[in-house]
């Protein structure tokens, strides 16, 4: 239901900011075969994106 109402948005990326939330997002996506319209990502993988903090020195 939760995914539902989210999904929509139509969006690109959906943040989440915990592993329980993130496989329960993860198996809705699945199950309505969206892998190819949307990310489930943690918040803290958009932030250490977003500064670099995972690029190779």
């Amino acid at each position: 239901m939760r995914f539902d109402q989210l999904s929509e948005a139509n969006p690109e990326t959906l943040a989440v900011g915990c592993p329980f939330c993130m496989t329960q997002m993860e198996d809705a996506m699945k199950a309505r075969s969206m892998e190819e319209k949307m990310r489930v990502r943690s918040i803290s993988e958009l932030i250490a994106d977003s500064t670099g903090a995972l690029e190779n020195k």
